[in-house]
């Protein structure tokens, strides 16, 4: 696996439990989130009543327990605007995903051996990425 950064906007948790990347509890799963999740607190509880432990209040840690529940269907179940990359190591994979109407962008660029992804372009505008190779949106559901 490359590297997840995020620099995070902390607006339902407040706590360091919220910062990301986050992960599960066997560090298998790792997200990166921007966004809101209007129907969080209703996904949460469903998925507390499937037997997922929580260590924080933010709708990040939902979608991550949401993967692990429903897997690429999580994004279904989610209202709201967002854009997430989740590493799944063990199926030794990048899941990206945006939401329904495209609210938050998600920007990507491969030069032929790097995959970099951003929600803003400009951090995909350094030399080591030809323009050619920017696309507007990565939308896996």
């Amino acid at each position: 696996m490359g590297e997840l950064t995020a620099r995070r906007l902390s607006i339902i948790d407040l706590s360091s439990a919220g910062h990301q990347p986050m992960c599960n509890e066997d560090e298998s799963l790792w997200i990166t989130f921007n966004g809101e999740i209007y129907n969080f607190s209703e996904l949460r509880s469903q998925l507390v009543a499937a037997g997922h432990k929580f260590r924080s209040q933010t709708d990040t840690e939902v979608i991550l327990h949401g993967y692990e529940q429903w897997g690429d269907e999580v994004v279904r179940k989610l209202r709201g605007m967002f854009a997430f990359s989740l590493w799944d190591q063990r199926r030794r994979r990048m899941f990206l995903a945006t939401d329904h109407l495209g609210k938050k962008p998600l920007f990507y660029a491969h030069d032929g051996q790097k995959f970099t992804f951003a929600s803003e372009i400009k951090a995909l505008l350094k030399p080591a990425f030809r323009r050619s190779s920017i696309r507007l949106r990565c939308m896996i559901i």
